[in-house]
């Protein structure tokens, strides 16, 4: 027996010996060069990536993501952050496929190890990644054109280690991390950082329980409306878009132009609607860009009606109605969104505002049915179920809530207090004097301080029979549950 195991024992020597000296020299090169690209060409490589967003390459565009995505350092636990960065910041979903399928198979360290199973194993293994890649990306753009496959909820894209001033110290710090990652315990050879210092955790400002601040002023004017949104201290990144309604001719209360002309511009915003889902004017692409001329918003800033390309879907959760919300097609176009909406009544929900602004506000033409239909159906209407229907108008704006992040934005203009929404091309005359502008970054919150500020003006009286007659404040209660924001707040009047 003893003779047995000495024999097997050489036999395992003599072969893990060979292999060391066969790999050894490809191990120490695929460190050296996988630490310099993940020290120096990393951040360039994502960039040029991120620069891929809004070329009209269409689905060609999967070539170059796949490349890029072998060309990227990250293992498969860094690679689902940074695309979750790309995905918040409109990258098309294919291309991302494209990207993340590549990336996750192959890396430049990990070329360089399969390099020592000799040429032919290498050119196989590059282009069967890159090959995957590309199939990857024609998948998600034949089955799942204009609908949401990835669901990044969660996510967010960490620190890099590679922050130490001094370029050597940095690059050897790489180096040593990619040692350790690559000692006979660790789950992936070739990974340039290890799962536990890449594994994704939810921003922890999501969890903040402080009383959401709600600024007002009763200065209804173009001064005042800047006033109130510079008050929020907010920075947009990337393209800004302001959603409001166009409003239904002839006759609706919407925002008057010359008001909200100036913060528009200041943002170099464009302003952005969606179609209808009950007939008008604005049911139709090329009449509801007629609407926004005729009403001035052609004027002021560029406009652009959000679903005339169709509709894309993001992730719902927390609710229980839906688990997707049909935006335009063109919402990822945009980085950042201020929801500008007139408060008032609505024949349906009771009151339109924030809420209402960055749910039904936001669906396309297919998502606005979908959401008064209580998410039974995207074809048919149903009126009757109106709990459900204020419900989803809750989810789906937690939907946006959720995608944007800390890149959206709400504010509320009371003038023209209707009982009707802009909706109706002939409303009902106010009965409530105008109030003022009020702004915050909680939907719940804004909404519900407009509510209490309606309530104590003179001549409430039909608008408050209107949103108690339909239950208006369900949709704030059920919001509030499903933690899209919080009832309480703190009034601040800003001066």
């Amino acid at each position: 027996m003893l003779q047995i195991l000495s024999r097997e024992f050489v036999y395992l020597r003599f072969y893990f010996e060979l292999q060391f000296v066969q790999i050894f020299r490809y191990w120490v090169l695929g460190i050296a060069i996988g630490s310099f690209i993940s020290v120096f060409a990393k951040d360039r490589i994502h960039d040029l990536f991120r620069a891929m967003n809004g070329r009209k390459w269409g689905i060609l565009g999967i070539i170059p993501a796949c490349l890029l995505g072998i060309a990227s350092p990250l293992c498969m636990y860094g690679t689902i952050p940074i695309a979750a960065s790309f995905s918040r910041q409109g990258i098309r979903e294919d291309w991302l496929a494209s990207f993340m399928m590549a990336s996750i198979l192959l890396n430049p360290q990990l070329i360089i190890y399969s390099a020592a199973l000799g040429p032919k194993v290498l050119a196989v293994r590059i282009l069967s990644c890159f090959l995957c890649g590309i199939a990857a990306g024609l998948l998600l753009h034949r089955f799942y054109r204009g609908r949401l496959f990835f669901d990044f909820t969660g996510f967010e894209e960490r620190a890099s280690h590679d922050s130490h001033p001094n370029l050597l110290i940095r690059y050897l710090l790489n180096v040593w991390r990619n040692v350790k990652t690559t000692e006979p315990q660790a789950a992936e050879p070739g990974v340039a950082e290890n799962a536990a210092d890449t594994a994704a955790e939810t921003d922890s400002s999501q969890n903040t329980q402080e009383t959401p601040v709600i600024y007002f002023t009763d200065d209804i004017s173009p001064e005042g409306l800047v006033s109130v949104y510079e008050a929020l201290g907010w920075t947009p990144t990337g393209k800004v878009a302001v959603k409001l309604s166009t409003g239904e001719p002839p006759a609706s209360n919407y925002l008057d132009p010359a008001l909200i002309k100036d913060l528009v511009q200041s943002l170099d915003a464009t302003i952005v609607e969606c179609n209808t889902a009950y007939g008008g004017m604005r049911a139709a692409t090329a009449e509801h860009y007629q609407v926004a001329e005729d009403h001035g918003f052609t004027e002021i800033a560029d406009f652009q009606i959000l679903d005339e390309d169709g509709y894309m879907e993001i992730p719902v959760t927390g609710g229980s109605r839906l688990t997707g919300d049909l935006v335009g097609a063109a919402f990822t176009d945009y980085d950042s969104y201020v929801i500008l909406s007139h408060f008032k009544g609505h024949a349906m929900a009771g009151y339109g505002g924030a809420i209402k602004n960055s749910s039904i506000g936001l669906a396309s033409s297919r998502g606005k049915v979908r959401i008064h239909s209580g998410g039974t159906s995207d074809t048919r209407w149903h009126d009757e179920l109106h709990t459900e229907f204020l419900e989803c108008m809750a989810e789906a704006n937690k939907g946006v809530a959720d995608y944007l992040g800390d890149r959206i934005i709400y504010i509320n203009v009371l003038n023209r207090i209707s009982i009707d929404c802009d909706c109706d091309g002939n409303p009902a005359e106010p009965d409530i004097h105008d109030i003022g502008i009020a702004a915050s970054f909680d939907p719940v919150a804004l909404d519900q301080a407009c509510i209490d500020l309606v309530w104590d003006a003179e001549g409430s009286e039909s608008l408050r029979a209107r949103i108690e007659g339909l239950d208006g404040l369900h949709t704030l209660e059920y919001a509030e549950q499903i933690g899209l924001g919080s009832r309480e707040y703190q009034l601040v009047n800003i001066e």
